[in-house]
């Protein structure tokens, strides 16, 4: 529930996303030769999804609910939009 002004305060926690700044550092990873590192981390999201990292658009969608009338009772929570993880 929002306070009596109907001011609410909740925290979004992105995981990877695929950005041209994230696409570049896995470039540069593989470049130089940790790539071999990497591949577990590929692999366990493969086993949970197939689109690999998140999408820009899945964390906004999930700010603009978290700022819309329909979670007006959701208030002081932290949302983790992760595959469970890192490289």
């Amino acid at each position: 529930m929002s306070d009596r002004n109907g001011v609410t305060c909740n925290a979004v926690l992105p995981g990877w996303t695929k950005t041209p700044m994230a696409d570049d550092l896995v470039r540069q990873m593989a470049a130089a030769k940790e790539e071999a590192s990497m591949r577990p981390g590929l692999r366990r999201w493969r086993l949970r999804r197939r689109s690999g990292p998140l999408d820009p658009q899945e964390i906004a969608d999930t700010v603009a609910f978290l700022a819309s009338d329909a979670a007006s009772g959701i208030n002081g929570e932290t949302v983790k939009i992760a595959l469970g993880g890192v490289w």
